[in-house]
């Protein structure tokens, strides 16, 4: 739902921006994107579709996102430590710590709440 949600808005802020046509994206759920928009006063195409990389737009846009995920965690300093990516035991440490000496409230900013880990300490 999450990867819907940000993939329509997205789309939405792109369409709002351009005139283009098509709408290409990644089948990653059976959901179709929802993409609502009030400034979109022209016609376009979805298409969702396994493989989408196949496609120089979704290929470049996947690469930017990558590129945006992996700079976030380099230079995230709200906590005064790199964070790791992922749910091992380097980031439950991390995690623990956080809880121990900053606030809480602090997590719904840097963590996926919803998250095992995350919820096991709370």
């Amino acid at each position: 739902k999450l990867l819907n949600w940000a993939h329509s808005k997205c789309a939405a802020n792109l369409l709002e921006a351009t005139d283009a046509e098509t709408v290409i994206t990644d089948k990653f759920s059976k959901l179709e994107l929802d993409i609502k928009s009030n400034n979109i006063d022209h016609k376009y195409v979805l298409e969702q579709t396994p493989k989408a990389e196949r496609f120089l737009g979704v290929a470049a846009a996947s690469i930017l996102a990558r590129a945006s995920f992996l700079s976030w965690f380099v230079h995230q300093t709200a906590v005064g430590d790199n964070l790791p990516r992922g749910a091992g035991e380097k980031a439950e440490g991390v995690l623990r710590k956080i809880i121990k000496t900053k606030s809480p409230e602090l997590l719904n900013k840097i963590a996926k709440m919803h998250f095992k880990s995350v919820k096991k300490y709370l």
